[in-house]
């Protein structure tokens, strides 16, 4: 079974892949996507969709998350997500329990409403490489993601649908498969845990900048710096 540290890996893994299309997230078929590996001609493809999508530096946006547990009622949150190829990843969850996670390059920053709390070493290891491969993604290192998934890509008039499948140690201890449906931008992204739980994201109301504002960059400091 996923610990806690699982699911927040998980958390992390799905918030900062990708951007697009207009198809809900239960149209994704995963075993058709797992039928069409890349091709020199998808490849080619793949690679102009990394580039589309390492154009700007600071990417913002709107999430709802409904997470399916096997036998288990459904689970819903919703906020704000901010990432930034030069300093990490912002997660502002404001329903059901608020809560800010801001992850740097060498540790990670959780804000409640009392407290902040640095998280660094060996409790952060998983968390900061999952953070450096989503990283990877927005800087437009196709080469990075290849490395590290098997990759499989479909294309229509309406969208693209790229899904992943890990191909290190690390990863596959924490996700089975990963579909993204997007377009100019990602609205879907699907995640099948090993646990057979899902995770289904809705990304809207993107907006762009050059660099974080001075509250977004306070996130990643402690009350003691």
């Amino acid at each position: 079974m996923v610990n806690m540290k699982g699911r927040f890996c998980i958390k992390l893994a799905v918030v900062l892949i990708f951007f697009g299309g207009s198809i809900y997230a239960a149209d994704i078929n995963m075993a058709n996507i797992l039928k069409a590996p890349l091709t020199d001609v998808t490849e080619k493809r793949f690679d102009e969709i990394c580039a589309l999508l390492s154009v700007n530096s600071v990417v913002k946006g709107n999430f709802n998350e409904t997470k399916t547990l096997l036998h288990r009622d459904k689970i819903e949150s919703s906020g704000k997500f901010t990432i930034s190829v030069q300093d990490g990843m912002i997660w502002q969850t404001i329903t059901p329990r608020p809560s800010i996670i801001a992850v740097g390059k060498e540790y990670i920053v959780r804000t409640t409403s009392h407290r902040k709390i640095r998280v660094t070493g060996n409790e952060a290891a998983m968390f900061l490489r999952i953070s450096e491969m989503l990283k990877a993604v927005f800087s437009g290192d196709s080469a990075y993601i290849k490395k590290t998934f098997d990759i499989y890509f479909a294309e229509t008039d309406e969208n693209w649908i790229i899904a992943l499948t890990p191909k290190s140690s690390t990863f596959k201890k924490l996700i089975n498969k990963i579909a993204i449906q997007g377009k100019t931008t990602i609205n879907k992204v699907l995640i099948e845990e090993t646990t057979n739980d899902t995770d289904n994201y809705d990304l809207s109301n993107y907006s762009y900048a050059k660099e974080l504002t001075a509250q977004e960059k306070n996130y990643f400091i402690t009350d003691k710096e």
